[in-house]
């Protein structure tokens, strides 16, 4: 059941409270939609039809973007966690295909769901993503206040969240555990092959999620702190973690929407 559609000129966003509720063909349609999206998005065949369904249905918010066909072109999920009394909402991967990234979707899509979280769970939470990516890096460190950050210390109660919260998703929110246990810098926030599988002969690799399609950054800092605390190709992954800012994550829609010449009701709607 769709718990909410919001229009923009382009594209329709659904939104779904609590997609694993859904009856089991309706779930089967939506990750059978997925997996192009995930595959093509990442540019990597290697990921899972069952990574995909983790991130794809399994949490308390599933948002899902459509083009004017009503074809599913990007996806993305949340789930509510207590981790040291603390709530923590893990934002699971998001995708988009090829040919609508860098459009600013990204950026409608990732503060959309954590501010419709927001009036589930209330304002005292923080938010966490587990990612490859610079760009994500970026954004989320830049725009929405998670750490770490390139250039600033990273506070002593961020750093004990974000250890139970790396193992949390890894156990939890993953189809892979790495052999060695989970290994996990408190310095970096990098969690040591975070991604990987097994090959028929039961020899262990990591995996990166982009293959050789890395995505830059366009801030060298930011670039340079990926190269230089994660090995990709190990399958090492960044934990990033903040407290939730309401207004931040309100200017962040406000800032995007209008560069798609949209109109404004759909930041309206979380303002009023």
């Amino acid at each position: 059941m769709v718990l909410e559609r919001l229009s923009l000129e382009d594209y329709t966003i659904e939104i779904i409270d609590n997609p694993d509720a859904l009856d089991e063909e309706e779930k089967k349609s939506l990750v059978s939609a997925c997996i192009p999206v995930a595959r093509e998005g990442f540019k990597n065949d290697d990921i899972t039809e069952n990574d995909i369904r983790i991130h794809a249905i399994e949490g308390t918010t599933g948002v899902y973007l459509k083009n004017k066909q009503g074809d599913i072109i990007g996806f993305g999920g949340s789930v509510s966690e207590i981790i040291q009394e603390k709530t923590v909402l893990h934002l699971k991967g998001t995708v988009l295909l090829p040919e609508y990234q860098g459009k600013g979707l990204y950026k409608i899509i990732t503060p959309l769901r954590v501010l419709r979280e927001s009036e589930k769970i209330g304002e005292d939470f923080y938010v966490g993503t587990r990612t490859q990516n610079p760009k994500v890096f970026g954004f989320m460190s830049r725009k929405l206040d998670l750490f770490p950050k390139a250039s600033e210390q990273t506070p002593e109660e961020i750093r004990d969240i974000a250890e139970g919260y790396a193992k949390l998703v890894q156990e939890k929110h993953s189809d892979f555990i790495p052999k060695e246990g989970i290994i996990f810098n408190r310095d970096t926030s990098v969690v040591k092959r975070a991604y990987g599988y097994v090959n028929k002969d039961g020899e262990e690799f990591g995996l990166c999620m982009y293959g050789k399609n890395i995505p830059q950054s366009d801030y060298d800092v930011i670039n340079k702190f990926i190269e230089r605390n994660l090995d990709l190709n190990n399958g090492d992954a960044l934990i990033l973690l903040g407290k939730f800012d309401k207004e931040r994550y309100l200017k962040v829609l406000e800032s995007i929407i209008p560069t798609l010449d949209q109109e404004r009701r759909l930041y309206m709607r979380f303002s009023l």
